[in-house]
């Protein structure tokens, strides 16, 4: 009972490290605005680098909650409502994350100290967190576009528009891609600290 407590306690404490690692490179304005840059069509949008600097920052200020409403200006691209709604519900998300991350990581603790403090048996629970985020990462990386629909379809439901909506030029698949590196780099970072908080000092 109290080994399995652990191992869970280590699952949410990884998961909480998860969470942490997309949401930092995601909503950076530079790295948003590199991004747009490598992937948009500007010359087809007939818009200029300029244009997707003001995008990248109306939208990552919105996500962040630094404006009340996203008020992207383009040229000759209209805000379909549907896309407008689907922004409301993913600022949403973004302002919960904190909240899960630390309730994340209060019952992580409070598991781990319900199951004796066996830091060794949450450290399998990290490493089994790890191992299913390894083959995600394969699958992301050798066929993106089927990733991308079953994560919209399993946890974004509203989030699928025709790729023929000018506004979707500006969300080319591709662009989400670049973002399979840096959060990775992150992940791969705080889970090595995370595995070596868990194996220093007393074993057990």
């Amino acid at each position: 009972m109290k080994k399995g407590l652990c191992m869970l306690a280590g699952a949410l404490m990884a998961a909480c490290v998860l969470l942490i690692s997309v949401l930092a490179p995601a909503l950076s304005v530079p790295r948003f605005e590199q991004a747009l840059v490598k992937t948009v069509n500007m010359q087809a949008l007939g818009i200029s680098q300029s244009d997707l600097s003001a995008f990248a920052a109306e939208t990552m200020g919105y996500l962040r909650g630094e404006k009340d409403a996203w008020q992207p200006h383009i040229p000759h691209t209209g805000v379909p409502e549907a896309f407008s709604i689907h922004m409301a519900e993913v600022k949403a998300a973004v302002q919960a994350a904190p909240w899960v991350i630390a309730l994340l990581m209060a019952a992580g603790v409070a598991l781990l100290w319900l199951g004796g403090w066996q830091r060794r048996r949450a450290l399998w629970g990290v490493l089994a967190l790890m191992a299913l985020l390894a083959l995600v990462l394969v699958w992301a990386m050798a066929d993106f576009h089927s990733f991308w629909m079953v994560l919209h379809k399993v946890f974004i439901r509203g989030g699928i528009f025709p790729y023929g909506e000018p506004i979707m030029q500006l969300f080319p698949l591709n662009l989400f891609f670049q973002y399979i590196a840096p959060v990775g780099a992150v992940a791969a970072v705080l889970l090595a600290a995370l595995c070596i908080v868990l194996t220093v000092g007393k074993r057990n």
